[in-house]
């Protein structure tokens, strides 16, 4: 059963995460309103421009290399395995994201969509664990006694 294309339009555009999908030029077609929220430009901004600008500067240049490269073997996959991405933003403000590609094909051309999540909040709280790890490893390091934390909510009390 089809989905009709007023519900699916719905779907996306108020989707949790920011939704572009580009030509195979790297000419943005369509934004739904998170990435309007995600990236500060309106839709009709965004709107014909060019993908690149979403992204820094000083990874432009092989952003489109590996666009180009991934028009001509098209496949869903997650952007940038093992690596931290960013995204820029309409101030020049940078953005942690993950990024996910997805082939879309008409009877026209091919298109490629991007799901665009921000991660900036895990970041941080990925960023204050390490830190608290950290301390307390240091803390247990450096103790010249033997530190014990014990609950004693439990029964028996662990240590």
């Amino acid at each position: 059963m089809a989905i009709p294309e007023a519900l699916f339009r719905t779907l996306v555009q108020f989707a949790p995460d920011a939704f572009i999908v580009t030509d195979r030029g790297g000419t943005i077609i369509f934004a739904n309103a998170q990435a309007e929220r995600l990236f500060g430009y309106d839709r009709e901004e965004m709107v014909g421009g060019r993908i690149e600008r979403l992204v820094p500067e000083r990874y432009r240049e092989a952003h489109e290399h590996d666009r180009v490269r991934y028009t001509s073997a098209p496949q869903a996959r997650p952007m940038g395995i093992g690596l931290q991405l960013t995204a820029r933003r309409r101030d020049g403000s940078e953005v942690p994201v993950e990024i996910s590609l997805s082939p879309v094909y008409s009877d026209d051309d091919r298109y490629v969509a991007a799901t665009v999540r921000d991660v900036s909040e895990r970041r941080t709280m990925e960023s204050a664990l390490r830190s608290s790890e950290e301390r307390y490893r240091l803390l247990a390091h450096n103790a010249e006694d033997v530190v014990y934390r014990i609950s004693l909510e439990s029964s028996p009390p662990t240590f």
